[in-house]
């Protein structure tokens, strides 16, 4: 059985970055922060199931940087979502 949950990871700067659930097709994230100070959160509904998952970050742009990032937090969705 698969859920809904929010991932949410944070990062400083403007960057991209691509995530994939459980071997899915990457999603291109972009974070959109003016500095490199303060960590700017993204907010992503995933689809996760019982047991064991996996999230992979990655940039497959050979010449463009990776964000550092700063957390990254799963949580459970609203049942009103």
């Amino acid at each position: 059985m698969a859920d809904i949950y929010h991932l949410t990871p944070a990062t400083d700067g403007p960057r991209t970055v691509y995530v994939s659930i459980n071997g899915a097709t990457p999603l291109q994230l972009t974070f959109n922060g003016n500095n490199w100070y303060d960590p700017v959160p993204y907010v992503l509904p995933v689809q996760l199931r019982s047991g064991t998952n996996t999230i992979v970050f990655s940039n497959p742009n050979p010449t463009g940087y990776a964000p550092g990032i700063d957390s990254i937090i799963v949580s459970a969705a609203s049942k009103f979502e």
